[in-house]
């Protein structure tokens, strides 16, 4: 999603921006605020968004997952009233709602009620960007681009990590900073 965002987002950008993302570093949202920069926060339920990261980068262990997820919001809980918080669902399913708020939050995108969004032309763009970045090999589990053997897998991965009681602490927190951000 946060490839799908900045996609979105320079789409109705009337100028080039200079978009921090990808690295998932509180830091930057954290200095941004300082400077009063506008940022997005962009937040997905954690099961789902751990889930993606271990299917996606297969060396990250099922603890460290957790635990990023659980230190990145950690550190944004003193910020939260500073930053634009975009639920991931939201960015996807109604992004046009997204670039609204963005607008009457910022200005730094142009917006009307009339726009409207072939999501299909951003996820080609995504489809590209894949192909540049994990050239050769099979893209079906690092595509940022939703299909039926992520969705499979995905599955398995979390079946694995709502059922094993060792989680079950790290799982919580993960849900409690979520519930903290979206509410």
């Amino acid at each position: 999603a946060n490839t799908y965002c900045v996609l979105l987002v320079e789409k109705f950008a009337p100028q080039k921006l200079n978009i921090a993302h990808h690295l998932h570093l509180s830091i930057q949202l954290k200095r941004a605020v300082k400077d009063g920069v506008p940022s997005v926060l962009l937040i997905r339920e954690p099961m789902a968004a751990i889930a993606s990261l271990l299917l996606r980068e297969q060396r990250v262990t099922t603890w460290s997952a957790f635990y990023w997820y659980n230190s990145f919001h950690e550190d944004l809980r003193p910020f939260k009233d500073k930053l634009i918080i975009w639920p991931f669902e939201k960015d996807i399913e109604t992004p046009l709602e997204c670039i609204r708020d963005l607008h009457q939050k910022t200005g730094l995108v142009a917006f009307d009620e009339n726009d409207t969004l072939d999501n299909e032309e951003i996820f080609k763009q995504i489809d590209q960007l894949d192909k540049d970045v994990k050239s050769g090999g099979n893209l079906a589990n690092v595509n940022s681009r939703p299909n039926l053997t992520k969705s499979s897998a995905k599955k398995e991965i979390l079946a694995e990590i709502q059922s094993d009681p060792k989680w079950a602490k790290m799982r919580q927190r993960a849900l409690d900073h979520y519930q903290f951000f979206t509410s």
